[in-house]
């Protein structure tokens, strides 16, 4: 009996021993390490408290698995870029924030905030653990925005998400500035406005992102382009055609587009008595409408969808606004004027382009006859003793432009060149022809 007692008292003695040792060295060694999670491709930003909240610490270091040598900074209060990570060594809430940038497998490990005080000794530290984790990561987005008006940035999460706060950022190459913060976390997307009228300045790289008692890490790049969307105003009478142009660059995807809506986020395609045709060869888009409402007025969009929406945003490259006007009497008695200028469509252009150029050369070909006529009548060697009193009608081209109504309302514009009756002979071989 009593060497089991004996054998008891040393138990406990080993026992007392070995917590004495251990717990020392835990406090020199610092805190447990904290586990949080990341993108790979993406940032994370973790932090690290104070080991002691009322201590005023000079200088943060931080060392990692990926780090050839310890990254330290005595700035206070504001990023400090080292390359691929900055720290932030906030003094008002005492601790120290760490930012790395593109994540790759050798990142993931432990990591040290050491915080030194200048005094003798060894210096307190705590550790966080960073892991990867691709469950709530999403493929990198181009998404365009246009000069003048609203843009907006949708973020997709995993409805597992809950305790989590999402954001927007902008990217400055050190820290990534919120734009916008959502705490809903039943939310699967949120959507975060960029501007009302967007400029070229709010062209940059923005994050979609999550906020937890972790850190903040980024699950999705947006890349945004600003661009310069065409825009003209039309007119049309209320009960007649409407007609309505949209070029598109080549190389744009097949599937296009006519939407109405105040911008390009709220823009339902046009459907019922709005019919389309894409001219593949003419590369434009036209829309014509039997007969106009009172409640067609207002914005169209025309543009093309994305191939890999997941990847794109659509691509838009016309803005039209339509003022609808009730009919007047001379409106009714009169043909409706193009809807859509010349100019707006290519094929127009063209066609523009090439009467013209039948004209010239009607005319130079009739200039040349004329010519020929007037050496053969009066061939070099002769001298006409009455030239004063010898008048000749000359032949000429009238080129008209006119415009003629036709049932359905719509215009025919054409050129035509007619020859007067009482033209000299030179003239006789040729007869009207319609262009």
């Amino acid at each position: 009996m009593p060497q089991a007692q004996g054998q008891r008292k040393s138990v406990l003695l080993i026992f007392i021993f070995t917590i004495t040792i251990l717990i020392p060295a835990r406090k020199a060694g610092g805190r447990s390490a904290e586990e949080v999670k990341a993108c790979a491709g993406h940032w994370l930003e973790f932090t690290c408290k104070y080991p002691k909240a009322e201590a005023k610490y000079r200088h943060v270091r931080l060392d990692g698995p990926n780090l050839p040598q310890s990254v330290e900074s005595g700035v206070r209060d504001r990023w400090d870029g080292k390359g691929r990570i900055s720290l932030f060594h906030d003094t008002q809430n005492g601790a120290l924030r760490v930012r790395i940038k593109e994540l790759g497998e050798g990142d993931s490990g432990e990591y040290v905030c050491t915080f030194d005080t200048g005094a003798r000794g060894r210096p307190p530290s705590s550790k966080v653990k960073v892991g990867l984790d691709d469950g709530d990561c999403q493929a990198d987005f181009t998404q365009r925005a246009y000069v003048g008006t609203p843009s907006r940035i949708a973020c997709d999460y995993p409805r597992e998400v809950r305790n989590a706060t999402k954001f927007l950022c902008r990217d400055d190459g050190v820290a990534c500035a919120d734009i916008s913060t959502s705490s809903n976390g039943t939310a699967s997307s949120s959507t975060f406005s960029i501007g009302e009228k967007v400029t070229p300045e709010h062209a940059g790289v923005y994050w979609c992102g999550l906020a937890t008692a972790g850190g903040r890490r980024a699950v999705r790049k947006v890349s945004l382009t600003v661009e310069i969307i065409r825009r003209f105003k039309r007119t049309a009478i209320a009960g007649r055609a409407f007609g309505y142009w949209c070029a598109y660059p080549a190389g744009s995807p097949a599937d296009k587009f006519i939407c109405k809506g105040p911008d390009t986020w709220r823009c339902p395609d046009v459907a019922g008595r709005f019919v389309m045709r894409d001219d593949e060869t003419a590369r434009n888009i036209s829309v014509s409408l039997t007969r106009v409402a009172a409640d067609d007025a207002g914005t169209f969009w025309c543009g093309a969808r994305s191939a890999h929406p997941l990847r794109a945003s659509d691509a838009f490259y016309h803005k039209l606004e339509l003022t609808v006007v009730p009919p007047t009497s001379s409106s009714l008695d009169s043909p409706i004027p193009p809807t859509s200028s010349s100019l707006d469509s290519p094929s127009a252009g063209a066609l523009l382009v090439t009467v013209a150029a039948v004209v010239v050369v009607v005319l130079l070909l009739l200039l040349a006859i004329v010519v020929a006529a007037v050496r053969k009548r009066h061939p070099r060697g002769s001298r006409q003793t009455e030239d004063d009193n010898v008048t000749e009608e000359p032949c000429y081209a009238e080129i008209q432009e006119r415009q003629e109504e036709t049932g359905s309302g719509s215009t025919t514009v054409y050129a035509r060149a007619d020859f007067p009756a009482a033209a000299s002979d030179s003239c006789s071989s040729f007869h009207p022809a319609v262009l």
